[in-house]
């Protein structure tokens, strides 16, 4: 099927049908279009535990974000 030609409102609301029938989800807790995703998942009886939400706000502060950050030693 060809794709190109949907516009960016056609191509969310495609992306939301994937996501709404797929096995896992994990969105930004910010963002309305992954929380109503999250909401109609769980009213079509998936648990939660398959949604998760992330708090944007913590995104790279942890000490494992910045070890995995690194794929060779810095250059001296």
């Amino acid at each position: 099927m060809d794709y190109t030609g949907l516009n960016p409102e056609q191509e969310a609301l495609l992306d939301f049908i994937v996501l709404l029938n797929s096995r896992s989800f994990v969105g930004f807790g910010a963002s309305t279009f992954s929380f109503y995703l999250q909401e109609l998942r769980t009213l079509r009886g998936v648990p939660r535990k398959h949604s998760v939400l992330v708090d944007a706000s913590i995104i790279g502060t942890d000490p494992l974000f910045h070890l995995a950050g690194y794929l060779s030693d810095p250059v001296a």
